[in-house]
């Protein structure tokens, strides 16, 4: 059977098991062959004699372990540990052996351990997860490498997260997000290598699902991705494989993924660019869709065939993210089936709450001039937006980023009392932007699906931890996001009138900081909109992108720091952020990397750093 034939075979069976499911009125039974960690408990130890005989040495490294090692989702006792092995280097009897310590020279604290050949099978594309909780000690750092027949894999570094009852002296996260490999160099990941910090936190879009046509010339050279369909957009399990593998070759995010311990969650991106889910009104389930525009999946409305994608995505990313997560029953709701939001506790300085905005978000289309209905003087001007903006009054009551059983379990957790900072790990963009700037590529194309549709549920959120501010529950709120592809830093507020946008929102009104990251490499706004004025090809057309996109933004920050609960913006750099939390203060530093330049030392630079004092909503400029 060919190709075309498989795709054409499976989509033809999942139409099948759809419309057989109209008939019967039940679920359709949409099976997730997720990739869980095997627990360490489950493993036997490896006779250490016998994995120093194998590990004789790293000439085949990167042909047996193409995409190196990684660790990530921290708990105080344990990690989960990452690797894959190349289908080349694969022998059905041969078994993968793990071994973690507590020095570089494993030599202190060993330990060793022996994956059965049952746990590397092409079903999950040689790849391999062990979960160590419980085996390890509460804020320590660990060394690890895997051995596979005659090959060693590079060593990896992981850390656990502190005892819950400790109190540490600080917790220094490197924040990315927005990495896509068609749109620029990795350089950033080489240089979160060698900062020193305790964790990574990947904010989402760590893959984007678009792939390089045939024959089609690379924007950045050797930065192509080739999906196996031979197609634009994602169309199967393969093709959201093969672009993990692509972008976990690349030599610098490797870098940074040994290294550090990565915290992530997932945005659209993993899946299709800007999904929600809506009932389908035929079948009455809930189904992946996506906004209609230019970089929207071709085949959005397609129920079948969206169900089988976004299930293809949640398994291979479960597949190549060193993480564990909860399962939920076998039928139902797609998007009900996996958990990933959850609470990281780190002693009584932190608490790192991640949310996943993607899985229950219902669909919106905000307009600007929703902000000016909510606060018109007037019920005449409030029909007369509200008839611009085709807005029911009640239809954004309706609307939810995440969903009604998360959303009351991240209240509770982000009013939870016992920690000095209260911190939200959060994919989109929560301050609304209320201005229709007229750009080629308007600002709105990157608002549509951030918290400004969703409203009500803000008001609900911000309401719940200003009242726990004010019990004492709560001391500081910080809020660290991506999505947006801009460095941004402001006020939340429990209410945005129009006063705000023309002094600073007064103290009783704060509730706490917004601080975002700016992508490693996809495009921000002042280079999509030069992209989209200027199409003329070669150096020429290359250097007006660049002047025009220059241009943008120098303005584009003077119109938006206007709202004057923004105190920062910027929509030119690409880079990371470091964010530093004490007893004292949080240190929030933005480094712009060149984007660019294909070599370890790619342009650095520190580009803003901001403090926010212990027991202030204050927002100040370190000079």
């Amino acid at each position: 059977m060919n190709r075309g034939e498989s795709i054409s075979r499976r989509m033809e069976q999942t139409m099948g098991e759809l419309q057989a499911w109209r008939r019967r009125g039940k679920a359709v039974d949409w099976t997730l062959e997720l990739r869980q960690p095997v627990r360490v408990a489950d493993l036997k130890p490896a006779d250490e004699r016998w994995l120093a005989t194998r590990l004789v040495g790293d000439s085949k490294t990167r042909r047996t372990f193409p995409q190196s090692v990684a660790s990530g989702d921290p708990s105080e006792t344990g990690v989960v540990l990452w690797t894959r092995i190349a289908p080349d280097a694969y022998d059905a009897g041969t078994s993968l052996l793990l071994e973690v310590a507590e020095d570089g020279r494993f030599a202190r604290g060993r330990r060793c351990y022996e994956i059965g050949v049952g746990e590397i099978t092409p079903k999950h594309d040689y790849t391999v997860k062990v979960d160590l909780d419980g085996t390890l000690e509460p804020d320590r750092r660990y060394y690890y490498r895997f051995g596979y027949d005659d090959t060693t894999s590079k060593t990896g570094r992981c850390r656990t997260l502190p005892a819950a009852e400790s109190s540490p002296e600080s917790v220094r996260f490197g924040v990315f997000t927005c990495q896509n490999y068609l749109d620029g160099y990795f350089g950033a990941h080489h240089h979160l290598a060698r900062e020193d910090v305790d964790f990574l936190l990947d904010l989402g879009d760590s893959i984007y699902e678009v792939g390089d046509l045939p024959g089609t010339r690379e924007k950045y050279a050797g930065h192509r991705v080739d999906l196996e369909s031979q197609q634009r957009f994602v169309n199967t399990l393969e093709d959201y494989r093969g672009i993990y593998r692509t972008y976990r070759s690349n030599r610098f995010f490797q870098e940074a993924l040994e290294r550090h311990t990565r915290i992530h969650v997932w945005d659209d991106h993993e899946f299709v660019n800007d999904i929600y889910w809506e009932e389908d009104p035929e079948s009455r389930i809930v189904v992946p869709r996506a906004r209609e525009h230019s970089a929207s999946h071709p085949k959005r409305s397609d129920t079948a065939f969206m169900l089988a994608l976004i299930a293809g995505a949640i398994q291979a990313w479960s597949e190549y993210t060193p993480a564990r997560f909860e399962c939920g029953s076998e039928t139902g709701p797609l998007n009900e089936r996996i958990k990933l939001y959850r609470r990281f506790q780190f002693g009584d300085l932190l608490a790192l709450i991640r949310t996943d905005e993607r899985l229950y978000k219902s669909w919106t289309q905000p307009h600007w001039t929703e902000y000016w209905i909510e606060h018109a003087p007037s019920e005449l001007l409030e029909q007369l937006l509200r008839r611009l903006a085709s807005s029911p009054a009640d239809e954004e009551d309706h609307r939810s980023m995440l969903g009604e059983t998360q959303q009351e379990w991240f209240l509770k957790e982000v009013t939870k009392p016992g920690s000095i900072w209260t911190v939200w790990a959060n994919e989109v963009l929560t301050l609304p932007i209320p201005i229709p700037v007229p750009l080629p590529v308007p600002l709105e194309e990157y608002m549509h699906d951030a918290w400004d549709g969703y409203r009500s549920e803000r008001r609900a959120i911000m309401d719940a931890v200003a009242n726990a501010r004010r019990n004492g529950d709560v001391k500081n709120f910080v809020t660290l996001t991506g999505d947006m592809h801009s460095h941004l830093a402001g006020y939340q507020c429990r209410r945005y009138p129009v006063r705000d946008l023309l002094r600073r929102p007064r103290s009783e009104n704060r509730v706490g900081v917004e601080l975002m990251t700016p992508a490693v490499t996809s495009g921000n706004i002042s280079e999509k909109a030069a992209e989209t004025v200027v199409k003329k090809e070669g150096p020429v057309g290359d250097a007006m992108r660049s002047a025009f996109a220059w241009v943008i933004g120098l303005v584009l920050p003077v119109v938006i720091e206007n709202l004057r609960y923004i105190v920062s913006f910027d929509s030119r750099k690409w880079g990371y952020s470091v964010v530093e939390f004490t007893p004292d203060y949080c240190i929030h530093r933005t480094y712009s990397v060149d984007k660019r330049t294909n070599a370890r030392d790619a342009k650095r630079k520190l580009f803003k750093e901001f403090r926010i004092p212990n027991g202030e909503i204050a927002i100040e400029e370190v000079a």
